[in-house]
């Protein structure tokens, strides 16, 4: 894809992801002063917490993966795969 262009078709095309990573972040701006010092971010099978994070971690990081996710899928068409990947040619099996 040689004339691959991140234009404002596209940009307006994902607005609805972009709205949600606005959302994200302003949700976790306002709650950050509420969040303890250390927020819980998993648990085990019984359901006790097992691990801790930071707090700009609890408020954050959710917003940042997905931010990249959706990054990383606009830019995804500068990869062309051919639709062959991963398959060997024709008539030769081994």
């Amino acid at each position: 894809m040689e004339n691959y262009r991140l234009d404002k078709k596209m940009l307006v095309q994902d607005w609805p992801a972009i709205l949600v990573l606005i959302i994200m972040l302003l949700a976790g701006v306002i709650i950050y002063p509420y969040l303890p010092e250390k927020v819980p971010i998993h648990w085990n099978a019984a359901g006790q917490v097992d691990n801790y994070g930071s707090r700009p971690f609890g408020a954050f990081m959710l917003p940042y993966l997905n931010s990249w996710a959706l990054f990383l899928n606009s830019w995804a068409l500068y990869f062309d795969v051919s639709p062959t990947f991963g398959r060997p040619p024709e008539g030769k099996l081994f």
